[in-house]
């Protein structure tokens, strides 16, 4: 369902004679697509999607997905306006995935280019971390504008900040990368007595039902 990009885009397009993305959500999406991580329709990696008005007009599209592990919508438009009253940008990695006939929308990744400092850290990670996720920020040593290191060190987990609320993620590295970026699992499994932003109603429904995993 993907062209290819054309100069000067970050992504591709979906196939104009498509009927399973609205016309409204295809419009904006076009030009910032990728092709699918997993079996989805396609996906972005970029801050250039504003996934909060698509969430306003069309909340069946997220509701669809029993994405159990990633932060709830609230928290995600949150970091969002924290990030951009400094100049920074979220960037949301969300896949585009069919469920029986109908689109759904799963959020698999969350985070910002550079080092957050300390007050911005102290804000966001709670915000994005949760007992499901990944979470890598860069090495302390790692030269930000030269770009991540290839072949990349093994991550190490010394010098890790501490994550408000006591949240402890799944992982928790510093890496040979730029961004600071939170990973949410396809699969997740929520940690009892943890408070993160996953533990919404309907995840802990899916936690607690037949299904213990997303679907």
């Amino acid at each position: 369902m993907i062209f290819l990009p054309e100069p000067g885009s970050c992504g591709g397009r979906l196939d104009p004679t498509q009927a399973l993305v609205p016309d409204d959500v295809a419009t904006v999406v076009d030009w910032h697509l990728r092709p699918p991580r997993w079996t989805g329709v396609a996906r972005t990696v970029c801050g250039h999607i504003d996934y909060e008005l698509i969430a306003v007009n069309h909340p069946e599209l997220f509701d669809r997905r029993e994405h159990v592990g990633a932060p709830a919508r609230e928290a995600l438009w949150e970091a969002r306006r924290v990030l951009a009253e400094v100049g920074l940008v979220l960037q949301l990695e969300v896949q585009f995935e069919k469920i029986g006939d109908q689109l759904a929308l799963a959020v698999y990744g969350a985070g910002v280019a550079g080092r957050l400092t300390d007050k911005l850290w102290t804000e966001i990670s709670p915000l994005l971390t949760t007992c499901c996720s990944m979470v890598r920020e860069p090495r302390p040593d790692i030269d930000l504008l030269a770009g991540s290191l290839t072949p990349r060190r093994p991550a190490i987990t010394r010098g890790r900040r501490v994550i408000p609320a006591a949240i402890r993620p799944a992982v928790y590295e510093l890496d040979d990368v730029t961004h600071t970026w939170w990973s949410y699992e396809v699969f997740g499994t929520l940690r009892e007595g943890c408070v993160c932003t996953a533990h919404t109603p309907a995840a802990q429904a899916v936690h607690i039902g037949p299904k213990n995993r997303a679907s």
